[in-house]
């Protein structure tokens, strides 16, 4: 589809921005649900604090076994019918694209910045 060569160094990197891409979203909207939860409910106890904590983590933890469940499903029917190569081509700009809108327009960029800063 793209015309990538078979290169296992290409691969590498791909691989290498799916995961930054992946913790990018994943570690940081954890941590952004739970700061607007509690911007919009200042006066929560601890235990409601520790409660809202455990709520963001079980619901990211349900996208990611749905999308563990439906990703193979969804990978096999687009290999069947386009081609292991096109496959990876798809999966590639489909990740490259839903992480690069979560950093633009969801305010992932923001709360990395903001993370960053906190950290240094």
């Amino acid at each position: 589809m793209f015309g990538f060569t078979s290169s296992v160094t290409l691969m590498a990197v791909g691989y290498s921005i799916i995961g930054l891409l992946d913790v990018f979203m994943i570690v940081y909207s954890l941590s952004e649900m739970i700061e607007i939860v509690e911007n919009i409910y200042p006066k929560m106890t601890p235990v409601q604090k520790f409660k809202m904590a455990d709520f963001s983590s079980i619901f990211i933890t349900i996208m990611f076994g749905i999308g563990q469940v439906l990703a193979p499903i969804l990978g096999s029917i687009l290999e069947s019918n386009y081609g292991y190569r096109t496959t990876c081509d798809i999966v590639a700009t489909a990740c490259l694209v839903l992480g690069l809108s979560y950093l633009i327009i969801a305010g992932g960029f923001h709360s990395l910045c903001r993370t960053l800063k906190n950290i240094c």
